[in-house]
Order: structure tokens, then sequence, then C-alpha cells
């Protein structure tokens, strides 16, 4: 049988918590008696018995505020985060911080952020009346409401940043543009709401999820890239855009929630994705320039006012597949021409089609 040798297993013991098992992972086999020498660094918190165990230790690792410090290291790193406001007061102590939060905006003098800021805390930016903020490229994590209510116009998002959180750009009335990482992860509820400046937005493909009222009313958005591995629009997500004119829908998309497109007033022509089974209820409701509607060859179910007041939607080409339309989804729509197939379904009643025909006269 293989066995770990020396490098092998000082890799292994830097996953050790307790110091009780540094020993006894040495106690294995005498070539491993020389492991704790090879370590320039505390694997663990300091203290006396760490000290004895590991004689060759050049950089402190500290992992809390309670940790012992050792005298006479190269140099100490922390590996706990640290308020920018305790980095501010405590700048003299030698001790390089991986983490360094800043929790609120009053704490710079300008519109420029230090470097060593690493996380913006919940409501950092909350009302500032900064026009622009100019974001350290090492950070790597924002908090809820982060820039809501603020008068930004302008903002370039760090790199390494993988989620935007719940509102953190929550009715930034002023903001016009936004440069998106592109590994950009997660976009959570009600990022952009109300965001009514904001004409166009470039998203990651690495999104797979827009959730719940994301751009719900950023009344000048024109143009949104979606990505092509996107398989779920949520609940109001893209609701009373009223600029919105056009927009390609990835082949990858299966859901799209309630209200997701209601009362996108300027939006003309939509190819609804090949994958989708349902449309939800008031889905593209009050959409009153859609002219052009096509619909998925699988499309099973269209719910409680999908369509209703799409007074502009002229042709409906209804597949095979649909096996049951609400008597109100196409409420107020005059279709000057309807296509319905003539294959018939057990669900589908002439009693529901004569509903659809009734509200589409």
């Amino acid at each position: 049988m293989k066995q770990l040798d020396r490098y092998s297993m000082m890799i292994v013991m830097k996953y050790f918590n307790d110091i009780n098992d540094f020993y006894n992972g040495i106690i294995v086999c005498k070539k491993f008696k020389e492991i704790p020498l090879m370590f320039h660094f505390n694997p663990i918190p300091y203290n006396k018995r760490v000290d004895k165990l590991f004689p060759n230790i050049q950089t402190q690792y500290v992992f809390s505020y309670f940790d012992e410090i050792k005298e006479n290291v190269e140099k100490r790193i922390a590996w706990f985060s640290y308020s920018y406001s305790n980095y501010l007061l405590n700048q003299d102590n030698f001790i390089h911080f991986n983490k360094i939060i800043l929790s609120s905006s009053t704490l710079l003098k300008n519109e420029i952020l230090p470097e060593v800021i690493t996380d913006l805390a919940d409501n950092c930016f909350q009302g500032t009346n900064f026009n622009s903020i100019i974001l350290s490229s090492r950070i790597t994590s924002i908090g809820n409401s982060c820039f809501s209510s603020s008068k930004i116009i302008s903002l370039s998002l760090p790199p390494y940043l993988r989620e935007l959180p719940y509102r953190s750009l929550y009715n930034c009335f002023y903001l016009q543009s936004i440069l998106l990482p592109q590994e950009l992860i997660f976009i959570r509820e009600q990022c952009f709401t109300s965001c009514s400046r904001l004409t166009s937005v470039i998203l990651s493909n690495w999104i797979t999820s827009l959730e719940t009222e994301t751009f719900s009313r950023c009344s000048s958005l024109i143009v949104i890239s979606l990505p092509s591995k996107l398989q779920r629009i949520e609940d109001s997500c893209f609701s009373y855009c009223t600029a919105l004119k056009d927009l390609t829908l990835p082949s990858t998309l299966t859901h799209i929630g309630a209200f997701a497109f209601s009362h996108c007033s300027s939006l003309t022509q939509i190819k609804l994705p090949p994958l989708l089974e349902v449309i939800k209820d008031y889905s593209f409701s009050f959409c009153s320039s859609l002219s052009q509607l096509t619909f998925p060859m699988n499309l099973k179910y269209i719910s409680p006012g999908s369509f209703s007041c799409c007074c502009s939607l002229h042709i409906l080409n209804i597949p095979n597949s649909l096996t049951f339309i609400h008597p109100t989804a196409f409420n107020s729509c005059y279709s000057k021409i309807l296509d319905i197939p003539f294959k018939k379904t057990k669900k589908r009643s002439r009693k529901t089609m004569n509903f659809i025909c009734n509200a589409i006269q």
C-alpha cells in the first residue's frame, strides 16, 4: 500500500484544528517527526505549546482578536474580519489584514476607496451624496442595500465580486451606467429596482437566475443582454420597464414568473424559449406595443391574465401541445388573426376556446 511522504503529510496537517492532532500525526511514522520544523508559520492559534511544537515560526498567523501575539517574528497575517475603523487606529501593530470591512462611507475622505478594504458592509453607502465611487479591485463582497438610495451616477464593480446581494442598488434614481464583473454569478432580489435612469446592462454568462423584481421599474432600460445560460426569470423581474423595446430570451430558459414583463409597454415582439411549458399569471400583461408573439412548440398551459391588455397583439399561433388556456389569458386583446390547431385534447374544452375567441374579438 502506498504511504504519504513527509511533504504530503505536511499538507494534510495544514487542515488540523487541534494541537493534539499534530502530536498524533507525527507519531505515526518516524519520518513525520521532522514535519513541525518545516512549518514557518503557525497553522493553529498561537500559544506557548504551539511555540514549542513549531520552533521555526517566522510569520505568525492571527486567527482571532484573542490570539496571543508572538514576539520577534518577521510579520503577522490576520485571517479574521477586521473593521476599517479599527484598522485606522491600529496601523502600527505590524499586522497584515486579509479581510478589512468598511462599515460606513463617513470614514472616507473622498470617493476613492483605500486599497486595504476588501468588503463593504450592509448599508455602507446608503443615501450617500457621492456621484461616483472608485472601488478597489481587492473588494470581494458587498452587503445588502450597500448603495441603495445613493446619488451615484456610474459604477464599475470589481472583477472578483461574485454576488450582488438584496437591494444592492435599490432606488438609485441617478444611476445611468454600471459595469458588472464578467464572472458575476448571483444577482439577488430587488437589486436594481427603480434605477429609473439606467439605460443598458450587460450580464455575466455565469448567471442562471434573475430573482424577484431585479430590474423592476427601470423605466429607462432600453437594452439588456441576457446570459446564454439563464434558466429562470422570477416574478416581476422586468415589470414596468417601459422603455424596453427588444429582448432575446435564451433557449435555456425554463421559467418566466408572474408579472415578469408586466407593463413593458414598449416591447414589440417576443419569441418564447423552446423549453417553456407554462406561462405564469400576468407575465406579459399590459405590454401594449406587443404585436408579434411566438409560442414554443412544447407549451402546455397559459395562466390567468398572461397577455391581458396586449392591445396591439394581432397574430396568435397556438401550438398543438397546448392543453389549457385560462379564459382571462388574453383579456382586452384585439387579435385580427387567430390560428388554433384542429388537434383536440382532453383538457382543451370548447367552452375554453370560446372564452378565448370572445376575449380577443
